[in-house]
């Protein structure tokens, strides 16, 4: 039940990288993808804390 939420972590933030990185240009794409980074970073953290 534990790994369910570095799982959402990861697909929201590949979600949200994929999302943000055609309108980077954009007001909204340059926030979107560096959400999108910090979502998958902090997914695979937390993957790794559980998994020790």
């Amino acid at each position: 039940m534990s790994k369910i939420i570095p799982i959402l972590l990861i697909v929201v933030g590949l979600a949200s990288l994929g999302l943000g990185l055609p309108d980077f240009g954009g007001d909204v794409g340059i926030p979107m993808t560096f959400s999108g980074i910090i979502g998958i970073l902090s997914g695979i953290g937390f993957w790794k804390i559980q998994s020790k």
